[in-house]
C-alpha cells in the first residue's frame, strides 16, 4: 500500500505517515488503530514490532 493510499484510508496526512516511516515522530494510539484497521496489521506489531507483520507484507526475501 502506498503512503497516498494509506493516507486516504486512515485520514492521516501523507507527510505525517512519511515521518512515521522515517522515525522522525511516533504515532499516537489513534493513528496506530487507524493504520491497523486499514492494513490488517496487529496493533501490538505496529506499536512495538513484536509479533508477526501482516501476512501480505513485502520483505526483501519475498522479492527473491
Amino acid at each position: 500500500m502506498t503512503q497516498v493510499a494509506l493516507s486516504e484510508a486512515t485520514k492521516i496526512n501523507q507527510s505525517t505517515l512519511s515521518k512515521y516511516e522515517r522515525g522522525e515522530i511516533e504515532p499516537g494510539i489513534d493513528s496506530i488503530v487507524a493504520i491497523a484497521e486499514a492494513t490488517g496489521a496487529c496493533i501490538e506489531w505496529l506499536a512495538t514490532g513484536v509479533g508477526d507483520p501482516p501476512a501480505d507484507s513485502a520483505t526483501p526475501d519475498a522479492a527473491a
